[in-house]
């Protein structure tokens, strides 16, 4: 269990930002984007999942998109 909460308002594609429980913020930044907006604006977290092998796809399901991937070379994975 974790002792900070995120503050879902202050989110930005690349950044998340948490209240601590010794009241301090921490924001953490990430290179790549992390969240995305919705239709009304919300910034909602990007979900990354493997497909199972036996599909030889890979993809990335941010909200209710889901992307697919061919992979040239799936011995990689």
């Amino acid at each position: 269990m974790s002792n900070r909460q995120e503050q879902i308002e202050q989110r930005t594609a690349h950044s998340k930002v948490f209240h601590n429980a010794d009241h301090s913020f921490t924001r953490q930044i990430y290179l790549d984007a992390v969240h995305y907006q919705d239709e009304e604006g919300s910034w909602k977290d990007i979900i990354n999942r493997r497909i199972p092998k036996r599909r030889r796809l890979s993809g990335t399901k941010p909200g209710n998109l889901l992307l697919f991937f061919v992979m040239k070379n799936p011995r990689l994975f």
